[in-house]
């Protein structure tokens, strides 16, 4: 037991900020961005840069990371997605065009760093008992981390300006437009928000394991798992989401076998989308055409 709450808090730690990044853009730019889980490779490999070539602390490194990787997501949406949602193309082309960039991330990456695996370089650090917790020093920081940063996120999305126009273009981004709100700025925001927690979360899993050129593939699915069981448009889902996959996932690791603990999170994802597509935690029904953005 205390093997599960400790790996289930760490894997929560680096899957709940991404998967809220994720939720965010969904539920404000209305669209699945199928790069998200290589934004999150873009971010280990960035901090990599820092840390590894220019011998930064990965906590700077971190903080240089969740920079460039914001402005560099708001770029790709404001030079590629952006002239196509003007046109007003297909959600079928959106994902397209989405797999392109991903593709094109990835490769840029693999030609740079080649296909083998990477860690950080950092010191080593005794973990200690805390309570029913086994945990090092930086361990601990993660969590912390993530917790803070989920609480701002949501409390920024409540009680601030932006916050509330990021609802209200969310609601109706026609209406939004016609009273004068630039929703292009709100999704310019939006996906800098996003990317900046997808570089965080890309940290916080290349601390718990190793950075590989591919790794965004498998965590793109595992973090739509959690979107999946939280509801998709839900930030406090998503959040709730990832920390039930989390759980769900190194239990299987410790009591059946750690090749099959991604596996119990597509299981989880399936048994939801049949018995409650819209989600646990999911507030008034998610429609799935609201993502695709048909119209009847």
């Amino acid at each position: 037991m205390e093997d599960l709450l400790s790996y289930g808090l760490l894997t929560f730690a680096s899957l709940a900020l991404p998967a809220l990044g994720l939720c965010l853009s969904i539920k404000v730019v209305k669209y699945f961005n199928l790069a998200y889980g290589d934004y999150v490779t873009m971010g280990a490999y960035i901090a990599l840069l820092f840390n590894l070539i220019f011998g930064w602390n990965i906590v700077w490194a971190m903080v240089a990371t969740i920079v460039i990787t914001a402005i560099a997501g708001a770029a790709i949406h404001k030079g590629i997605f952006k002239p196509l949602m003007e046109r007003k193309v297909g959600p079928l082309t959106l994902l397209v065009v989405s797999l392109g960039v991903g593709f094109v991330i990835r490769n840029v990456i693999l030609i740079a760093w080649g296909p083998q695996p990477y860690q950080y370089k950092m010191p080593m650090a005794r973990a200690h008992h805390f309570g029913p917790f086994f945990f090092t020093p930086f361990q601990i920081f993660m969590i912390v981390v993530c917790l803070a940063v989920a609480i701002g996120i949501f409390l920024m999305l409540r009680y601030t300006q932006l916050g509330r126009l990021m609802r209200a273009t969310s609601d109706n981004p026609e209406l939004s437009e016609i009273r004068g709100i630039n929703i292009e700025k709100v999704y310019s925001y939006t996906w800098l928000i996003a990317c900046g927690l997808s570089a965080l979360g890309g940290v916080f899993m290349s601390i718990l394991g190793t950075i590989t050129t591919w790794m965004g593939i498998g965590v793109l699915v595992t973090i739509f798992a959690c979107l999946i069981v939280g509801g998709i448009e839900n930030p406090y889902g998503a959040v709730l989401g990832a920390l039930i996959i989390s759980f769900a996932m190194e239990a299987t690791a410790i009591w059946i076998s750690p090749p099959y603990k991604v596996t119990i999170a597509y299981v989880i994802m399936i048994v939801i989308l049949l018995i409650k597509p819209s989600g646990i935690f999911a507030g008034g029904g998610f429609k799935w055409s609201s993502l695709l953005r048909l119209q009847r």
